[in-house]
């Protein structure tokens, strides 16, 4: 075989392709975990109540700010709730956000009247910046589990 010529002019332009398939639903820069336990350590003076430590690496000083955390707690009844929860025969379970100073992961702090070491809890993050005017329809009610996860596209 001998050498090879030079190269040839550039031919002309092909026609436009077929338009692809829609893809699949996004969601929306929404940060979530899968479900998770926790062990929950009881204070050691009264009022005696237990606390959890669910780390939540995603949580920063700007989603504090900017954006929503949702917390979630699955029981053996598998029917998923959102956390704050506080009934009036003094049963509680809710939880607070600390980011430690840079370096740290972020924090979300369980705390309890009663010790919920075997049951499950996940987090979904809503960054502040994303704009509700990509999203469809109104926003889902944050108590309902099953509508959050449908509008974001989390897989349940």
């Amino acid at each position: 075989m001998g050498p090879a010529g030079p190269r040839g002019a550039t031919g002309p332009r092909g026609a436009t392709g077929a338009t692809g398939p829609e893809g699949p639903a996004g969601t929306a820069n929404v940060i979530y975990s899968g479900w998770r336990t926790v062990n929950f350590t009881r204070t050691s003076r009264a009022p005696y109540y237990y606390t959890a430590n669910l780390i939540a690496r995603d949580i920063t000083p700007e989603i504090i700010d900017k954006g929503v955390v949702i917390v979630y707690l699955k029981t053996s009844t598998n029917q998923p709730v959102q956390l704050n929860i506080y009934e009036p025969n003094g049963y509680y379970l809710y939880y607070k956000l600390h980011y430690d100073p840079p370096g740290y992961p972020g924090n979300i702090l369980i705390y309890s009247d009663s010790d919920h070491s075997m049951d499950q809890f996940r987090y979904v993050i809503i960054p502040g910046g994303v704009p509700q005017a990509r999203m469809t329809g109104p926003l889902p009610d944050a108590k309902d589990y099953h509508a959050v996860c449908l509008y974001y596209g989390i897989p349940e």
